[in-house]
């Protein structure tokens, strides 16, 4: 194998592209942004370095782990301890939810009928988990599916719960119940990458998106190259034709590796039978709105994140974050900068929306929450991202798999949480891309293994 092509620069085409051409093998890499990182990209303005909601590097494989902190250098990987939590009218709950710490923030009515559905749920039989509504019902009780999973999930996706795949829910969610809860708060458990806590690393200078930076530029060391400003337009046997900023090229390749959403793969081939036409044009993303706020004030709190898991028309953002807490370096001495998350359908009315309304509506907002006042507000401004979330409604995995067994039939092979329609974060994501390299490379097998858990297994994301 001497030529391969990337489409996408994200962190999953990146990692391929950068064990590829660690062993002497020609990469083409082409992206359609003007920078590298996907979605875990960071963005530099006025001394303030930020990324697109939260991101953090977290890895128990050695081999990624010393990888990441070679390529890093000197830019130090700072260790942090994960807080997020929820704010529900005026109260935080840690998360993943600690029992206790709910059962004295809630009320006392509150807790007793928590208490009297858990026991109904430990006696009922038969429970059906058809959709991430029941799953979530079946585990926790209406009363706890109701105040911290129904409206976020909601908003999240854009669909009820009872329409969003059991699947959702299975990966999402760290716990299996009320049961597994207790058993933590009262056993502190050791198995935290269930439960979604412990430490995670963060590049101490440039956000995360300096770890894409860093895989750039030894990519192109070797050798390869990164097109930005280009995107493919037409696949025929290994022939990718692509647009490199204005110039059209074609070339033979020996592998073909695709990180972009699997629907524009799709498109790049003439032949689809109408199925998988019609499965494609069933599956859907979902796209995010960041709404950026400077302030004039060291911190607004010590949470990584903030989830808002209220109705939309009552607080239409999912989720706060405040980039300092991640690394001081990120924000000049005395300011901060936080990031409120909206989303959305692509071309839809929140996404037309003019953006001095939407930036006003999150000022009120976070102003009426007292998390902070009108003098505090230096600067705002919004990024917008086309593809963030996948939807797992109930048809999605059939369709998914019509798409990819036809993808996998031409010799496509497909990574990333766009790509493989299935949503997971940028360390499993850099974890695919380099045991594709090793299976391209010598037939590892790593690749397959991790396949075959990712088709089979409950895998949960922490953000």
């Amino acid at each position: 194998m001497k030529n391969v092509v990337v489409f996408g620069a994200g962190v999953a085409g990146l990692s391929v592209a950068y064990e590829l051409a660690k062993n002497n093998i020609n990469v083409d890499i082409i992206e359609k942004d003007s920078q590298v990182g996907g979605l875990a990209k960071s963005f530099t303005k006025n001394g303030f370095t930020f990324d697109l909601g939260p991101h953090f590097f977290l890895s128990k494989d050695e081999y990624i782990s010393n990888t990441i902190h070679d390529l890093l250098e000197d830019n130090n990987l700072i260790d942090n301890t994960i807080k997020s939590r929820i704010y529900i009218n005026g109260k935080y709950f840690k998360w993943p939810l600690k029992i206790f710490n709910a059962i004295f923030t809630l009320s006392p009515l509150v807790t007793m009928r928590i208490f009297l559905e858990y026991l109904a749920i430990k006696t009922r039989k038969n429970k059906i988990d058809d959709s991430f509504e029941s799953y979530v019902i079946n585990r926790f009780g209406k009363s706890l599916y109701d105040i911290f999973f129904k409206d976020y999930n909601k908003k999240l996706l854009g669909l009820p719960p009872s329409s969003i795949s059991v699947d959702w829910a299975q990966q999402r969610i760290g716990l299996t119940g009320v049961t597994e809860v207790i058993k933590k708060a009262l056993f502190d458990s050791q198995d935290k990458e269930k439960a979604n806590i412990g430490k995670f690393c963060f590049p101490e200078y440039g956000g995360i998106g300096s770890i894409s930076l860093k895989f750039r530029e030894a990519i192109e060391a070797k050798g390869s190259k990164v097109h930005l400003n280009s995107y493919p337009i037409k696949i025929e046997e290994k022939k990718v034709t692509f647009m490199n900023k204005d110039q059209r090229v074609t070339k033979k390749y020996d592998a073909i590796v695709s990180t972009i959403p699997l629907t524009g793969t799709i498109k790049l081939f003439d032949d689809i039978p109408q199925d998988v036409k019609e499965s494609s044009s069933s599956l859907k993303f979902r796209s995010n709105i960041f709404v950026y706020l400077v302030l004039n004030k060291e911190r607004i709190g010590d949470d990584h994140w903030i989830y808002f898991p209220h109705p939309e028309e009552e607080i239409f953002f999912n989720r706060l974050t405040e980039f300092k807490n991640f690394s001081e370096k990120v924000c000049p001495v005395g300011k901060t900068i936080v990031c409120a998350e909206i989303t959305c359908n692509f071309d839809d009315k929140i996404w037309n929306s003019d953006e001095e309304i939407l930036i006003a509506k999150v000022k009120s907002k976070l102003i009426s929450l007292d998390f902070i006042k009108e003098n505090d507000i230096l600067d705002s401004f919004i990024k917008k991202e086309r593809h963030s979330y996948v939807v797992y409604d109930m048809d999605y995995k059939k369709n998914k798999n019509k798409v990819l067994n036809f993808l996998d039939k031409k010799g496509i092979y497909s990574i990333g949480r766009h790509a493989l329609f299935y949503y997971n974060d940028m360390t499993y994501s850099i974890d695919m891309g380099f045991k594709l390299a090793k299976y391209l490379i010598n037939q590892d097998k790593g690749y397959e293994i991790l396949l075959q858990k990712m088709n089979s297994s409950r895998r949960t994301v922490c953000i």
